[in-house]
């Protein structure tokens, strides 16, 4: 999982704002509204991302179609987020939700949320663990 690959798969309705090395900036624009994601690669594998929406609903896409792990922290809102047969998972205000599950769907009862996700590569956690310390330390 990389950015640029992650970004060049964007679902329908997303352009692409701004690209940079590591960086790229996502808006996605429907009739319900919209959200804007700002994405970091802090290590090949390990993309940050800032999320500031405001709409219902999002469609869940994983462009990569590797499995990843995720860490989700909500500063504003409330997602819920739908894992199909697994169940769901509601992120709150101050909530923190660590998932290896892919989602299916997500829904913002409020219309409003923001929050910043960690999506780490499962290749990433299967190798030894200093090798992402010494990918940071090449950032």
């Amino acid at each position: 999982m990389q950015l640029s690959d992650t970004m060049e798969a964007l679902p329908e309705g997303w352009s692409l704002a701004e690209v940079g090395e590591g960086f790229a900036l996502g808006r996605y624009r429907t009739s319900e509204g919209s959200i804007d994601l700002s994405c970091y690669e802090l290590a090949e594998g390990i993309i940050l991302t800032d999320i500031d929406l405001a709409c219902p609903t999002l469609p869940a896409f994983n462009p990569s179609g590797t499995r990843v792990a995720t860490v989700n922290w909500c500063a504003l809102g409330r997602c819920e987020v739908d894992f199909g047969d697994r169940g769901s998972f509601v992120v709150g205000e101050g909530t923190l939700c660590v998932s290896s599950a892919t989602a299916r769907a997500f829904a913002y009862p409020t219309g409003r949320y923001r929050g910043f996700e960690l999506f780490v590569d499962d290749e990433v956690t299967a190798g030894p663990a200093g090798v992402v310390r010494e990918a940071q330390a090449r950032s």
